[in-house]
């Protein structure tokens, strides 16, 4: 057997042009029996497995075949002569390796349907699961919980029990190294607190509406740039609540601002807010007795010292195991205030979801007189995307709250329309992230601005009101090259809101906080064009000035019959009134010198009748102070009585009864 004869049976094997000339070439070749046997089998095998699939390994039988043919033993080629005989080994072993071959392709097979029933599963099983989700996408959006599916393929979790923390911070934002400061003025400096560009044209709000505003403390004596015909009510925050016993941890400067005195000049009233935070305290506080009866009386002669108008309650973060102690709170609070005077107001901050259905507005309706849902941290400092802190409409692109779902809720739980007023912003949120589209993932939450402090960043500069949620946007690129987004309300964002909280025909707004727009006048005068009524706005430019002296020397007169200590805490209104009694004393002696003659004898009754009068005011007066003043003032005040009426004695009795009158 010659070893070039094996290698064109494997040229044969592999060479698919020449499995179709198997006669013509096995007529060529110079072969052996066995070679034959051999060719023949593998012809008839590879003609059944498409030759085309075994030439891919051809190769590895035929060098097998080869070895065993050309062996030294030449155990086949003993039966080359016998030519009945079948190679029983070969065959055997062929049998094997096609029988190996036929189970691998069953095997295939088998692999291939198992895997195409897999897939099918697979597929039945998502369809299943996102069946499910669905359901529970239901359940968990009445857990107030909702996956914003529709932003853009972000995969963002809005958590409600994060939404109403941010509420809390919001109202604890002032950072600790300023905790110390004490005093209006101290909050002054450190806040640059200005009355540069202050709207002080007068008018007159809408009966329809109310404007309700608070005074945070750190704002100083930025109140004496509201504009307080503007403002319905103002709330002072506030009465910091020890919920161990009911006193204040710190009421900050109420017993010294003129504030009170300020609004009521204007016919505002003033209320003191009382605040408590978090789960833990708000359940200490409400399951005491002992500590709500402190608090009630503490409260109310803080109200009645400054002679403010009632209580602001700003309690956030109460659990639902609390919601009935709540209830009989406010009830016991609302009974005791009004005791004190029918007229003094409660008003209740409200979160913007009631996400434990704590609040029972619809039985408190007869005791509380206003409603203030807290309109903002709809996105904030733990929000997943950067978005509008406060937004009409949620739309496909934000979560679902919204002002409009807010005001809604509580409607539907009873509130009297009239009675709800809506909370909006004047700060803004500042975020670092993923790119400059919205909505946009955070990477990391910057701070809340205040308007006045968006103001001197960006200026007169505006970009974009976001269709859906009418907010105000900015995006840019840092000096980190890192992309920043800001959202906030800004004259022309609040004007949709406005414009909206009227078409909802609800009580008016409230405006966290007062003071942070101090030295700009657009959000004044945005109140005046949207609340102030149009008639009246003219019928002030009108008003004679004598109709304002008299209508501020009422005011000023009521303050000081209520509360005399406010001629030492707020000095300003008694220094026109001087100046005025001054203007009118100097006509009247010049009246005196001039006609004096025509009136001679009843001058003399007069002198005395006046002098005697004078004596009876004062010593009345010295009654009243004696309550307010220690010795030292007391004496001071009685000295400067008893000097003024000496020399307005002498003074009149010389012009007037010693001058050589015609």
């Amino acid at each position: 057997m010659k070893f070039e004869s094996n290698n064109s049976f494997i040229k044969v094997l592999c060479d698919p042009t020449m499995h179709t000339k198997t006669a013509t070439t096995t007529k060529k070749l110079t072969l052996t029996r066995q070679n034959y046997i051999v060719r023949k089998i593998f012809i008839s095998y590879f003609q059944k497995a498409k030759h085309f699939d075994a030439c891919k390994f051809s190769g590895v039988f035929a060098l097998f075949f080869a070895l065993l043919l050309a062996n030294p033993f030449g155990a086949i080629g003993q039966n080359a002569n016998n030519e009945g005989k079948e190679p029983s080994q070969i065959v055997r072993k062929l049998n094997e390796i096609v029988d190996s071959k036929n189970q691998n392709k069953v095997l295939t097979d088998s692999l291939t349907q198992i895997k195409a029933e897999a897939v099918k599963a697979k597929d039945s099983l998502s369809q299943e699961l996102a069946q499910k989700d669905s359901i529970l996408q239901e359940y968990i959006r009445e857990d107030s919980i909702f996956e914003n599916t529709d932003a853009k393929s972000l995969a963002v979790m809005e958590d409600t029990s994060a939404f109403i923390n941010r509420n809390q911070e919001i109202k604890q934002n002032t950072p600790k190294k300023y905790k110390r400061l004490k005093g209006e003025f101290a909050w002054d400096e450190q806040n640059a607190i200005t009355e540069i560009n202050a709207y002080k044209k007068l008018h007159e709000l809408d009966s329809n509406f109310r404007v309700f505003g608070w005074h945070p403390y750190w704002m100083g004596s930025a109140y004496k740039s509201y504009n307080f015909s503007l403002l319905s009510t103002v709330a002072y925050f506030s009465y910091e609540v020890n919920p161990h016993n009911g006193d204040y941890k710190s009421i900050h400067d109420w017993e010294e601002t003129n504030l009170v005195d300020s609004a009521h000049m204007y016919g505002t009233k003033v209320l003191l807010s009382a605040t408590l935070f978090g789960k833990k305290d708000n359940h200490l506080f409400l399951k005491n007795i002992k500590a709500q009866k402190r608090f009630i009386s503490q409260i109310g002669s803080l109200i009645m010292l400054k002679e403010a108008d009632g209580v602001n309650i700003d309690f956030e973060g109460i659990g639902s195991q609390d919601s009935r102690r709540l209830t009989n709170f406010l009830i016991d609070l609302s009974t005791s205030i009004k005791k004190l005077n029918k007229d003094f107001s409660v008003t209740v901050a409200l979160p913007a979801v009631d996400q434990h259905h704590v609040f029972d507005v619809k039985r408190l309706n007869e005791y509380i007189d206003l409603f203030i849902i807290m309109g903002y941290e709809y996105h904030g400092s733990t929000s997943g995307v950067a978005g509008p802190v406060s937004p009409i409409e949620s739309g496909n692109t934000w979560w679902p709250f919204n002002l409009n779902t807010s005001v809604d809720e509580f409607l539907s739980k009873g509130i009297v329309p009239k009675k709800l007023l809506m909370g909006l912003p004047y700060y803004g949120s500042e975020w670092i992230t993923s790119d400059l589209q919205f909505p946009s993932k955070v990477e990391r939450f910057v701070k809340n601005p205040t308007y006045r402090e968006l103001k001197r960043k960006f200026g007169t500069e505006s970009c974009c009101v976001e269709e859906v949620s009418k907010s105000r946007f900015h995006a840019f690129r840092g000096p980190n090259n890192e992309y920043h987004q800001v959202w906030y309300e800004d004259s022309a964002a609040l004007a949709f809101k406005y414009d909206w909280i009227k078409q909802k025909e609800i009580g008016g707004i409230g405006i966290w906080a007062l003071g942070y727009d101090n030295g700009h006048d657009e959000l004044w005068k945005l109140l005046a064009e949207k609340f102030a009524v149009k008639e009246e706005e003219k019928k002030a430019v009108a008003l004679s000035m004598l109709g304002r002296i008299r209508s501020r020397i009422y005011y000023f007169a009521l303050m000081v019959i209520r509360n005399p200590k406010s001629l030492l805490t707020n000095p300003r209104p008694l220094f026109f009134l001087t100046a005025s009694v001054f203007g009118f004393s100097l006509m009247g002696l010049s009246m005196l010198l001039i006609w004096g003659h025509r009136f001679g004898k009843f001058i003399n009754f007069s002198f005395k009748g006046i002098t005697i009068t004078l004596f009876i005011i004062m010593a009345i007066l010295l009654l009243l102070n004696m309550d307010y003043l220690d010795v030292t003032k007391t004496l001071y005040l009685i000295g400067g009585i008893v000097l003024g009426m000496i020399l307005l004695l002498i003074i009149g009795y010389r012009f007037v009864r010693e001058r050589d009158l015609p």
